[in-house]
C-alpha cells in the first residue's frame, strides 16, 4: 500500500520542502512536530489566490509570487512578499499549521461527521508514527471503492482532499480538473454518494480509539492499519465470558492477566490491555491466538450487524 501511494506523489519531510534560512523553514521551525511529517512535494503548490484576495494575490503574482512555495523560499531577510499584503503572515502560518492534519484524516471527518462543529478528530493531529495506518486504511478502503467500478467517485474525493498531493479543491475546481469536465452540483452529488459508500463500510468510525491502543495491545493485533471496524460496536461493556472462549484460555487470562475473576473484566479491558507490561507473565502464543480470533470473531459480527442497520 505503502508503494502505491508514493506512486502517485513523492512524500518528504515538510522541514525539507524550503531551502534552510528562509522564511519557511523559520515558520516551521516555531510550529511544533510539523517538519518532520511526511507530505507530498506538490503541497506547497497551493497558489496563493486560494490564501488571498484576487487583488492581493494579483499584486503578488505581478512580482513572480503565484504558489506558497514562491514565498516560504524566500530568504528570510528578505520579507517582500510578506510586507507587501496586510495579514499573509498569519496566513501563511495558519495554512502551516494545517499541514499538522493528515488530508485522509479529513477525509475521515467528512464521512462520519459532516458538520465542521464536531469533527470525530477534533482537528488535533495524528501521532507522526500512526500517521501512516490511517493512510493505509483510507487507500485500502478508497481501493475497494475503485475496484468495484466508482472510479470517478473515488477521484473526486482524491482531489477534493488532496489525498495526493495535499491540495485541497473546491468542487467548482475539481469539476473543471476532470477527464471529462462536471458542474459544481454534480461533482457535489457525486461527493455526497462516494461519502455515503464509505460511511455504510463503516470505515474506522472511532479512529481515535484505535489510535490511543497501546502498541502491544489485543486491539491493535486484531484491527490491524485498517480501521474498518467500529470498536463501541464490540460490547466493550460486556463480560469476557461474552467473547466465549475455551475456559482453559479464559483461567490463563483471570491467572496471568487480571489475577481475579474474569466476571471482573470487560471486553473493553482487554482490547486496551498492555500487553508489554505484563513480564514474566505473560500468555502462550497460543492462548493469545486464540483470545485475538475470538475477538475478530466478534468484531466481524458486530461489523455485519452494523451494515445491516445502515441498509434499513
Amino acid at each position: 500500500m505503502v508503494r502505491l501511494i508514493e506512486q502517485r506523489s513523492e512524500l518528504v519531510a515538510v522541514s525539507e520542502m524550503v531551502p534552510e534560512g528562509s522564511i519557511g523553514s523559520a515558520f516551521i521551525a516555531k510550529i511544533a512536530d510539523l517538519g518532520g511529517r511526511p507530505r507530498a512535494k506538490e503541497t506547497f503548490c497551493q497558489p496563493l489566490d486560494s490564501l488571498l484576495r484576487k487583488n492581493q494575490a494579483a499584486l503578488l503574482a505581478e512580482r513572480g509570487f503565484t504558489t506558497v512555495a514562491d514565498v516560504l523560499k524566500l530568504p528570510s531577510e528578505d520579507q517582500t512578499a510578506i510586507n507587501l499584503v496586510p495579514k499573509l503572515y498569519v496566513r501563511l502560518r495558519r495554512y502551516l499549521t494545517g499541514l499538522l492534519v493528515l488530508p485522509h484524516s479529513r477525509l475521515l471527518q467528512a464521512i462520519h461527521h459532516p458538520q465542521p462543529q464536531s469533527p470525530v478528530l477534533r482537528q488535533f493531529p495524528v501521532p507522526v508514527g500512526r500517521e501512516q495506518e490511517i493512510v493505509e486504511g483510507v487507500e485500502g478502503i478508497l481501493t475497494k471503492f475503485e475496484n468495484i467500478g466508482h472510479t470517478r467517485g473515488a477521484r473526486i474525493l482524491r482531489l477534493r482532499y488532496g489525498l495526493d498531493d495535499g491540495i485541497t479543491r473546491l468542487v467548482e475546481k475539481v469539476g473543471g480538473i476532470l477527464e471529462n469536465p462536471l458542474s459544481k452540483e454534480y461533482v457535489r452529488l457525486i461527493e455526497k454518494q462516494a461519502i455515503w459508500w464509505l460511511w455504510s463500510r463503516r470505515v474506522d468510525l472511532r479512529a481515535e480509539d484505535y489510535l490511543s491502543l497501546p502498541e502491544a495491545s489485543f486491539g491493535r493485533e486484531v484491527f490491524g492499519a485498517v480501521l474498518m471496524k467500529d470498536l463501541p460496536d464490540l460490547g466493550k461493556e460486556a463480560s469476557l465470558e461474552d467473547l466465549h472462549l475455551p475456559l482453559p484460555a479464559l483461567c490463563e487470562l483471570e491467572g496471568k492477566i487480571f489475577r481475579g475473576s474474569s466476571n471482573n473484566y470487560c471486553i473493553g479491558d482487554l482490547i486496551t490491555y498492555d500487553l508489554s507490561e505484563a513480564g514474566s507473565n505473560r500468555l502462550s502464543d497460543s492462548r493469545k491466538n486464540e483470545i485475538v480470533a475470538a475477538l475478530r470473531k466478534r468484531a466481524e459480527a458486530a461489523d455485519r450487524s452494523g451494515l445491516e442497520k445502515a441498509r434499513e
